[in-house]
């Protein structure tokens, strides 16, 4: 069979759409590989200068309490009572206090937490050992007397 020519394709039928094809597309490009840079080195830390803690008897300058206030627990004071509270207060080469530690207190149980609290939060000058900062442990009573 052979195809019909155009005289014998009725007039009533529409000519087919033309084929129209689609603009050349080029394929799309592949992104050069950038170069990955290498990662950051680690943040060194430096070490503290001297890690050593130093004692009263080992500097030069004992560190200077800056501000610190401590509360009179409410119920001690309604109730007459007096004490102390020894503590280890470790303080580093810029003054901040790194640790409080209640070594003893009399009476037991009633101002451990109110010393504690107000070298926890507090700052010194720090001490001095050869005219340079050093870091600090002290021993610190803290006493708890009801004025007449």
């Amino acid at each position: 069979m052979t195809a019909p020519t155009a005289a014998e394709i009725p007039a009533s039928m529409p000519a087919p759409p033309p084929v129209i094809s689609p603009p050349h597309q080029s394929p799309p490009l592949a992104a050069a590989p950038q170069p990955q840079s290498p990662p950051a080195p680690p943040i060194a830390v430096p070490p503290p200068s001297d890690p050593q803690w130093y004692l009263a008897r080992q500097v030069d300058r004992h560190p200077r309490e800056i501000g610190i206030q401590v509360h009179y627990p409410t119920e001690a004071r309604a109730r007459g009572i007096q004490g102390e509270v020894k503590l280890k207060i470790r303080i580093d080469d810029l003054g901040r206090v790194l640790e409080v530690e209640v070594i003893e207190a009399r009476p037991a149980g009633v101002f451990e937490e109110s010393a504690r609290q107000a070298y926890v939060n507090g700052r010194f000058e720090p001490a001095l050992r050869a005219g340079r900062p050093v870091r600090y442990e002290a021993y610190k009573w803290v006493k708890f007397e009801l004025e007449d």
